[in-house]
């Protein structure tokens, strides 16, 4: 009997359809973002409106198909195009990390937001503040600035730029599972979506908030 398989998706497909679940919406009166976007180049998409996750080139189906990946069920329906939304040609290469600072980072953010929710903070806000010469990342809920590691840096045409703590977290945890090399971080304004992207294995992006 020949026992030779023929895998139709990519070895780390069921690693991303588990990190996907994150980053669909958990609205019913949203049902169509509550699933994934498997589009026929390989890609698979997912957003909530608030960020957005794509892998490239990691499921062998052949056609567009929407698939929820709590439940797996398919179906057939026009996804937004967000793709648009999270090109990243237009935006500013700013900040590097490789993949230990990655896994720094990301523990960095699980305990920002553990400590804003012992707090018992309702606006789970960080700030990246950009200096010519460093980053730092701040909170005024916590009375808080940290200076983060990082490969490069290079200081964006925008001062500061603010987000949710949890989809930060998110993210990084993300990139930290999919064991990647690096990560880049791209900025255009202080309200223009920001993306975090390893090159030809994944990008999310977040979309800011406003501070006043």
């Amino acid at each position: 009997m020949n026992t030779d398989l023929q895998f139709v998706h990519k070895e780390n497909y069921g690693l991303a359809m588990e990190l996907v679940k994150k980053f669909v919406s958990k609205h019913e009166a949203r049902a169509l973002l509550q699933y994934s976007l498997h589009k026929s180049n390989g890609d698979l998409l997912a957003t909530d409106s608030h960020r957005a996750i794509q892998f490239y080139n990691i499921h062998g189906y052949s056609e567009d198909l929407l698939i929820n990946p709590k439940n797996l069920m398919a179906a057939h329906g026009e996804y937004p195009d967000i793709e648009k939304i999270i090109n990243n040609d237009e935006q500013f290469e700013s900040i590097k990390l490789n993949n230990q600072q990655v896994k720094i980072w990301l523990q960095i953010f699980k305990s920002f937001n553990q400590l804003m929710k012992t707090m018992r903070v309702h606006n789970k806000v960080i700030r990246f503040s950009f200096l010519d010469e460093k980053m730092v990342a701040e909170s005024n809920e916590l009375n808080l600035a940290l200076s983060l590691p990082y490969e490069d840096y290079s200081k964006p045409e925008i001062d500061g730029i603010a987000f949710n703590v949890e989809y930060m977290r998110d993210a990084l945890e993300v990139f930290a599972k999919m064991n990647t090399d690096e990560i880049t971080f791209y900025f255009k304004t202080s309200m223009t979506p920001f993306v975090m992207e390893s090159k030809d294995v994944v990008k999310v992006v977040i979309l800011p908030v406003r501070t006043y």
